[in-house]
């Protein structure tokens, strides 16, 4: 007699009604040693009714991996990974002289209507462990004649014919197809090995008896998981672990990151010559207006969301009260030294571009007019966008250089300077250098 023993299938059946899946019997009207077979649900027998566990179910659009277990004390039956029968039972099973039937049980009259793939027979009892394996993400594994305890299997890759071949090898295992016909072979869910097909991998590991409310795993450890949407939608919150090395990493090979303002407020360190002045802009607001050679001082903080290496860009935000405007241009100049934070470096040599800044011949209009300040390969006019990093400080001098407005040449108002940069929208790990480890 048999104490251990485990099948292995998957099916996809086209009705849950007196419908055979697996059956070591006579098969000749009666109930065999073990049977499944979908009976409304799924339903695992042996010795008949000795044993008779059923799970529920009713999904016939795909296919489903079905493992049965039996050591001699407990029948066990996992559906798509999750144990879903664990019930005790204790005898002998006695297989001798039966017929091992694939896609029926009872008889004829109970055959499988529906599809089934990658049928194995162990002579061990295969455990969560080894399910989890075999079940693969969804996607099955390919048998070998090598697997552990194997006592036959069949891949039903022939294509034609009506032979299934026993791939463990033994001869005399080799199934004989009844009623198949040439369009009756179709594809199968479990690929060959070397062939490449993109899988969904979420795995319910506990709590389905309940309602699939348990732990579930998704993804595989060894590999990169990607989700498609445009949005990711959670009922509660996300934990991270406080684990040195653990948490969000930010992956910047081929970023699209959302992109924040450092706002900068005009302050104007000394009064008079040279300095803008502080005066009537609109009604009761009054706004700071430069002439030519005028400046102002401008300090900006690198957050801990920027995005290692990317490049930042200076806005500067102005206009004019004038209604004689057609046109033009006006020049502003700016001067800029950086250093990284955490007494890491001096500030760097100045660096001094411009900015060409197109007028509106709309009084009081809002302009932004914008210069790529930084770089992988800087100019002369820009920083490295390499050597940025969180807390480090930019100190800015924004100057006017030229006024080349048409039809008037009013002095313009600067409202502010800001610098536009991507952001992760999430920070970094660590509050000092390296941020991102």
């Amino acid at each position: 007699g048999v104490t251990s023993i485990s099948i292995a299938l998957w099916v996809n059946a086209d009705t849950i009604i007196n419908n055979g899946i697996f059956s070591l019997g006579a098969f000749a009207g009666g109930l065999g040693i073990l049977d499944i077979a979908f009976i409304s649900n799924i339903t695992f027998r042996m010795n008949g009714v000795g044993f008779n566990q059923n799970t529920a179910f009713s999904d016939t659009s795909d296919y489903h991996h079905i493992v049965v277990t039996y050591d001699g004390a407990r029948g066990k039956l996992y559906l798509d990974d999750v144990l879903k029968i664990d019930q005790p039972y204790s005898t002998v099973l006695n297989l001798s002289g039966l017929k091992t039937i694939i896609g029926g049980y009872v008889s004829t009259s109970y055959t499988q209507r529906g599809k089934m793939d990658e049928v194995r027979i162990y002579n061990d009892v295969k455990d969560q462990t080894w399910v989890d394996t075999d079940w693969n993400g969804g996607a099955g594994t390919f048998g070998l004649a090598s697997d552990v305890g194997l006592v036959a299997g069949w891949h039903f890759d022939e294509v034609s014919g009506a032979t299934a071949d026993n791939f463990e090898g033994t001869a005399a295992y080799d199934g004989t197809l009844t009623n198949m016909e040439g369009d009756e072979w179709v594809e199968g869910k479990v690929l060959k090995l070397g062939v490449d097909k993109e899988i969904t991998v979420w795995q319910s590991k506990d709590g389905v008896n309940q309602g699939e409310e348990g732990r579930q795993a998704f993804g595989h450890p060894e590999g990169r998981t990607t989700i498609v949407g445009k949005t990711i939608r959670l009922n509660n919150t996300i934990v991270l672990p406080k684990t040195s090395g653990k948490g969000i990493q930010v992956d910047n090979t081929t970023p699209t990151f959302p992109w924040h303002d450092l706002t900068g407020a005009i302050v104007v360190k000394l009064t008079g010559v040279g300095r803008p002045v502080f005066t009537t802009y609109k009604g009761n607001i009054e706004e700071y207006q430069f002439s030519i050679n005028d400046k102002a001082e401008f300090t900006y903080h690198i957050p801990h969301d920027y995005v290692p290496g990317s490049d930042i860009h200076l806005h500067v935000h102005w206009s004019h009260i004038s209604a004689a405007v057609t046109g033009g241009t006006i020049t502003f100049g700016y001067e800029l030294t950086c250093a990284k934070g955490h007494n890491q470096a001096p500030f760097g040599a100045n660096i001094i571009g411009t900015i060409v800044a197109t007028a509106s011949a709309t009084q009081y209009q809002h302009i932004v007019s914008e210069i790529q300040i930084s770089a992988a390969s800087p100019s002369g006019s820009q920083i490295d966008s390499d050597d940025l990093e969180p807390d480090e400080l930019i100190l800015i001098e924004l100057f006017l250089n030229a006024n080349n407005m048409t039809g008037a040449t009013p002095d313009p108002f600067v409202h502010e300077m800001d610098i536009h940069y991507q952001s992760t929208n999430i920070g970094t790990k660590q509050k000092a250098p390296d941020f991102h480890t």
